[in-house]
């Protein structure tokens, strides 16, 4: 027999087997190894067969000893690419090789010795009781598997057997199949252990701990010394489990790449972490805000008879506390600490996202200078992408702008620029760029809430409020945030001439000759709305969405420099009319002109549009003349919502407090004021960039004592209600309070993300925190388009007008129109939603390897699965009848799928990200590690114990033409950017091997009649 059709050994067999007419007989078989599939064979002619032993060699010829039995799921060396329904089958096979082999007396023997290997194979049907009945042989090379059966037809391995007939010879060979069994040791209960188990009964955990097997792990281990220290620092500082996973994480990252950033979700304790991690350092040097440089050193004290004492004392002795400030302009002793610091933290990292200035040395540029090179960089921050992915090669690259990742060296500021690049254009995101994020480690809010829930602690439940559109002028005023729209040129309405604000962009009225030596050059090709007119319009935009008290100061000075270069006597005749002081309250570009001696070259048309957008600003501070902050601030929509919520909370406003955030610090003293006026009985206060150092410190202590650690004096009032600019939006530990209101929307959308991380903290008290938002008194989407029409650059702000910005902090750049609006819409969502600001920062191995507590290796096959339920107390939602699937290409990229059995819809799954994503929403189940025999006792009722596969078969045959279908979508983008670079690139049909699967939420019955989609 060659295993040719019809010349095959199952053909062979099934004539031998059918030669044994009236009764059965018994099979005695010696084979190198054998699969599942052979046993099912067998198993279609049961009613033929008495007995079955089977004898087995070794697994290799190794010295040493094994007691591994050689059965296989699958053919091992079948070379064949497996796809998922061959796979799916399997789990029929497997099921009916249990049955054949629990059902039929069954003996199975793995030959003794260390190296002994089986190369002639025989097959022996007899009859133990009658040995003068029939009895056949065959000799040959066919292991007893489903190739060497010759059950693939034409794609079965090329054997050569010989049928044995001869009554003395196939004696001789039971004779000689019976000596050696005699040498064996029995594997039956290993075979039919390994048939039960080896798709089925399954762990959660066990699925997500094969995932991560495949990954890459380029991140070194620690060793002893270092996890003995974080877990003695995490112990001394009070590190809940997962910060103490956190800090180990970070180290291992910081060992491999010298750089690693924590980007954990707001409230999560990064500040914790960060001490985890440097207790296994000496000389640290922590730079952070100047705000926050005493809550740092609050970590530090120490009580005399504390059992920590010793630890942290030795701690404190070699960690050094700076600000950004004194780290960008070191004095001798800070220039020796950063020079010889071993760990370098810093805090809040995306203050520095905006890299270095083309024109001059910014703070970047001068800190980057004082930093060690030989020291590991740990960067902290909630939001390290704010507008681009350039945000974060410019927090990395602080120390070294390249990084090295399994010997591939890549330049970071490159790889984050090609993945900008491919987002504004809509395609793939490189790979390169998500091998950084080897270097972050980041768990999410939902991951936090469930590891709180084994020790009995809680993140509070965020209730975000449905965004409120108000307005800030108050009824009587005669003014409104529409009209303004209007007068900017900003609105629909393009019949009148808008504002101008030529006096702050001179240039275009000079001759070219002139304008060429004063152009700032990063001011070019910036597009229309990154200039000086931009930057005036959102200034005035969003001062009156804030207060008028905030508009008219800003409206004053700008008026205020109309009028002073106006009202200079014969400027055309003689340029020494204009005096020095008086030139130097001029916007930046006009007192460039007024140094350089151009202010007579200016042509006639600027003084008339000056006069002209004098007549305008001075026409709307006409109409908000009457206005007067103690009489007609009250009357504010927004104002009197926030006596609607302080009138709600009644007596319990004590206990639960309330935080009011604003841009602007005029603002911020105008609703302390009023609300005093108020509510004279509340112990109310603001903080904001103008508050000194000891006042700062009070009052955080007052409003927030349990957090602070600080024990009221006697005769100390607490307070109830803070007003507080963004100088305390980062890092602040603030959760004694329960109530936060945005009282303005900051430019970027992440400010509020940080705004909302100062009271939904762990640790906090209340079970339930309330943030709600403030809008202008405009339509969401008419606010985001026009946000996009005055986007500007801070760059071009800062080097065009000597404006003060008076709303505390510097102005951000511009996200996206399509980012600002996904974050809008996710302040009305839970909170935990917020966190799919970082979907650029996971990749499928930072995502499992925080789903997973313990790592090892796995040996479960391919095709495993799993099925898992959601808890009431989960912190996720899922929807029911949800297939998670990891399925491989042929190039062995895997695809992390999540597929919806009720809408027959799959989540994107292609990118990185999309993956990421779809991991995450299983966070919950990774640490199951029990399999539910009651659900497994369901899908077998339901499949007939396997025997019924349809309807599993037509799902994933949905899922793989879905997945087949983004993946096009993707090549196809991504094709379109290699034509474009002159490149190749070709898209091919794709094969999916499964990995594993599970089942999450499932209504068996329901999913039991799934039919796949119609084409």
């Amino acid at each position: 027999m060659t295993n040719e059709p019809p010349n095959t050994l199952a053909s062979s067999i099934e004539s031998i087997l059918h030669s044994f007419e009236d009764h059965s007989c018994d099979i005695a078989i010696i084979s190198g190894y054998f699969n599942a599939k052979a046993l099912e064979y067998l198993s279609t002619h049961a009613h033929k067969i008495r007995s079955l032993t089977l004898i087995l060699g070794t697994q290799d010829p190794s010295t040493k000893d094994t007691d591994q039995v050689r059965f296989f799921l699958q053919d091992p060396y079948d070379l064949r690419i497996v796809d998922y329904t061959e796979q799916l089958e399997s789990l029929r096979t497997t099921r009916k090789a249990y049955r054949f082999i629990s059902d039929t007396p069954t003996h199975i023997a793995m030959l003794q010795g260390k190296s002994t290997l089986i190369h002639a194979k025989l097959y022996v049907f007899h009859t133990k009781d009658t040995p003068n009945r029939t009895q056949t042989a065959i000799i040959g090379s066919s292991n007893f598997t489903a190739s060497g059966l010759g059950l693939y037809d034409n794609k079965s391995n090329k054997e050569l057997n010989l049928v044995c007939d001869s009554k003395a010879d196939t004696q001789a060979a039971l004779e000689y199949f019976y000596q050696m069994l005699h040498a064996c040791q029995d594997s039956t209960k290993q075979v039919q252990e390994a048939l039960s188990t080896s798709f089925f009964y399954h762990s959660p955990k066990d699925i997500f701990a094969k995932l991560y097997a495949l990954l890459e792990h380029p991140e070194a281990d620690l060793d002893s010394d270092e996890n003995a220290l974080i877990e003695q620092g995490s112990k001394a500082f009070g590190l809940y489990p997962f910060q103490q996973k956190a800090a180990k994480e970070l180290q291992k990252r910081l060992k491999t790449y010298k750089v690693a950033l924590c980007a954990d979700s707001v409230g999560a304790g990064k500040t914790l972490t960060a001490l985890g991690v440097l207790s296994a350092y000496s000389n640290i040097v922590i730079i952070t805000p100047p705000k926050l440089c005493a809550q740092w050193e609050s970590y530090f004290s120490h009580a005399p008879q504390s059992p920590r004492d010793t630890l942290i004392a030795d701690l404190s002795f070699c960690t050094h506390i700076i600000s950004y400030h004194q780290a960008a302009n070191p004095d001798e002793k800070v220039q020796k600490l950063l020079k010889y610091a071993s760990l370098i933290i810093i805090d809040e990292s995306h203050n520095l996202r905006n890299g270095s200035a083309k024109s001059r040395q910014n703070q970047y540029d001068k800190l980057q200078a004082n930093l060690s090179k030989s020291a590991r960089l740990l960067l902290l921050s909630a939001t390290p992408i704010n507008n681009k992915i350039t945000d974060l090669s410019n927090q990395l690259a602080l120390i070294n702008p390249t990084i090295t990742i399994s010997g591939d060296t890549l330049n970071l500021a490159r790889v984050c620029a090609q993945a900008d690049k491919a987002l504004e254009s809509s395609a793939p995101i490189p790979k390169d760029y998500y091998r950084l994020t080897h270097t972050i480690y980041t768990t999410q809010s939902s991951e936090i809430e469930s590891q709180l829930k084994l020790w009995g602690k809680h993140l509070p439940k965020a209730h975000i409020a449905p965004k409120l559109f108000l307005s800030s002028v108050p009824s009587g005023i005669d003014f409104s945030y529409e009209e303004l729209v209007q007068i900017l040129g900003l609105g629909d309405d393009k019949t009148s001439e808008s504002i101008s604000f030529s006096i702050y962009d001179p240039y275009p009225f000079l001759p070219d000759s002139i304008r060429e030596i004063l152009q700032d050059k990063q001011l070019e090709n910036l597009g229309d709305y990154t200039t000086p007119r931009g930057f005036l319009a959102m200034s005035l935009l969003k001062a009156l969405e804030s207060s008028l008290d905030a508009f008219s100061k800003i409206l004053g000075t700008i008026i205020a420099y109309h009028r002073s270069f106006l009202s200079a006597k014969e400027l055309e005749e003689r340029q020494d009319d204009l005096l020095d002081e008086d030139a130097a309250i001029f916007p930046t570009r006009l007192k460039k002109c007024y140094e350089y001696g151009y202010i007579t070259k200016l042509s006639p048309r600027f003084r008339e549009l000056c006069e002209q957008d004098l007549s305008k600003l001075e026409s709307i501070q006409e109409r908000i003349s009457p206005y007067n902050a103690q009489k007609h601030f009250a009357r504010s929509e927004k104002f009197t919502q926030v006596c609607k919520i302080i009138d709600a909370l009644g007596e319990s406003i004590h206990s639960q407090k309330l935080l009011i955030f604003s841009e602007s610090i005029i603002t911020c003293e105008t609703i302390k004021q009023s609300l005093q006026a108020s509510y004279p009985k509340l112990h109310i206060a603001s903080i904001t960039g103008e508050t000194k150092t000891k006042e700062f410190n009070a009052n955080k202590r007052l409003f927030s004592p349990k957090s602070q650690k600080y024990t009221l004096a006697s005769g100390e009032k607490p307070i109830d209600i803070l007003v507080a600019s963004d100088c305390i939006s980062e890092g602040q530990n603030l959760q004694d309070c329960a109530n936060l209101i945005n009282w303005d929307i900051a430019f970027n959308p992440v400010r509020a993300i940080q705004r909302i991380g100062r009271i939904y903290r762990i640790g906090s008290s209340h079970t339930q925190i309330h943030i709600y938002h403030f809008f202008p008194h405009i339509k969401l989407e008419s606010y985001i388009k026009l946000e996009s029409r005055i986007a500007h650059k801070t760059q071009a702000a800062a080097t065009t007008t000597t404006q003060k910005n008076f709303f505390g902090t510097s102005l951000e750049q511009e996200p996206s129109q399509q980012a600002r609006q996904e974050a809008y819409q996710a302040l009305d969502s839970k909170l935990s939603a917020l966190d799919e600001t970082k979907d650029y920062l996971l990749s499928p191995s930072s995502v499992l390897g925080s789903m997973l507590s313990e790592k090892h290796q796995s040996h479960l096959p391919n095709g495993i699965f799993s099925i898992a339920r959601s808890s009431s107390t989960s912190a996720s939602t899922l929807a029911q009848n949800l297939i998670f699937a990891a399925l491989q290409d042929e190039s062995k990229k895997t695809y992390y799928t999540l597929y919806n059995c009720a809408s027959k819809k799959l989540l994107p799954s292609v990118s990185d990200s999309d993956c990421s994503r779809n991991l995450s929403q299983l966070r919950d189940f990774a640490s199951i590690k029990e399999a539910d025999k009651a659900e497994f006792s369901s899908l077998e009722r339901a499949s007939q114990d396997y025997e019924n596969i349809a309807f599993l078969q037509a799902i994933f045959k949905d899922i793989a033409k879905d997945l087949e279908a983004q993946i096009l979508s993707h090549s196809q983008a991504q094709a379109s950017i290699k034509t474009r670079d002159s490149g190749l690139y070709s898209i091919e049909k794709k094969r999916f091997t499964l990995i594993a699967f599970l089942f999450v939420n499932p209504d068996f019955s329901e999913l039991a009649n799934y039919k796949a989609k119609s084409l």
